[in-house]
């Protein structure tokens, strides 16, 4: 009669083994073997669990991606750009993107042109990153609907046109590249008397980002009225001169409206 005890034993020792194949410790062998981890087991430890969190987030097993949805990486919206700071250094996000819709077909199939459905799918996955919490780009539209940049930055501004709106991609929540029309609506609401959460609950877009512009229009706002010289106000305030001018710019769009209407 075999002793239950020793077969759990022998069991354990031989199927055990098969326990030990796992990623984690392919990844620790790694670290042992070729980056002189063999006294930092511990730190080891560590960096496997982050390295599998990590791994777990950019392919989760469980994700379920339904037809005619796609993986892609953006941008965390919580981590915005710096001075000389790369895409390499910046937190990426894994989000799942709905690439066309049942009813994007069905309209396809009755008649309507590709083209003319740009706009609302490129406003679609913008939408879709952001609620995530990711960012797109014009390049990652770009890519995904394998158009021209030009053509990804004109879709998106018939789309905002239309609907009154601006869509949250990294020009407009981080303040990169030509947000001046955004610039524009957050200070005319703000001019008008909305706080910061009306305005970026109006406009769909970050707090952080609408006080940003509140603050540096407060900052320029006394040397635009004394019509002080572009680059003088870039000095007293640190701005940059791109940025200079397009407060510049609104400032006169402001004050024209204010005489138009008086």
């Amino acid at each position: 009669m075999k002793d239950p005890a020793l077969e759990r034993t022998y069991t354990k020792l031989v199927f055990g083994r098969l326990q030990q194949k796992t990623l984690e410790n392919m990844l620790k062998q790694e670290l042992i073997m070729n980056f002189g981890y063999d006294h930092k087991l511990a730190i080891a430890d560590a960096l496997i669990e982050r390295f599998m969190k990590i791994i777990r987030e950019y392919a989760p097993e469980q994700q379920r991606v339904e037809a005619y949805q796609i993986r892609w990486l953006g941008i965390d919206k919580d981590d915005y750009p710096g001075m000389g700071k790369t895409i390499a250094q910046t937190k990426l996000k894994p989000v799942t993107l709905t690439f066309i819709t049942h009813e994007e077909i069905e309209k396809l199939a009755n008649g309507i042109k590709p083209r003319e459905l740009l706009p609302e799918r490129i406003a679609q996955v913008y939408q879709e990153a952001y609620q995530q919490g990711a960012l797109l780009s014009n390049t990652d539209v770009a890519v995904l609907f394998n158009i021209s940049l030009t053509t990804a930055h004109k879709m998106k501004r018939q789309w905002e046109i239309q609907n009154q709106k601006v869509l949250p991609n990294r020009g407009s929540i981080h303040d990169l590249g030509l947000t001046y029309t955004h610039k524009k609506q957050v200070i005319q609401l703000y001019l008008q008397g909305h706080f910061t959460q009306e305005i970026a609950r109006k406009l769909d877009h970050d707090p952080k980002c609408v006080d940003t512009y509140i603050r540096d229009f407060e900052r320029i706002k006394p040397l635009l009225e004394k019509n002080m010289p572009t680059e003088k106000i870039a000095f007293f305030t640190g701005m940059g001169v791109r940025l200079v001018k397009e407060y510049k710019k609104l400032w006169k769009d402001l004050s024209k409206n204010n005489n138009n209407n008086s």
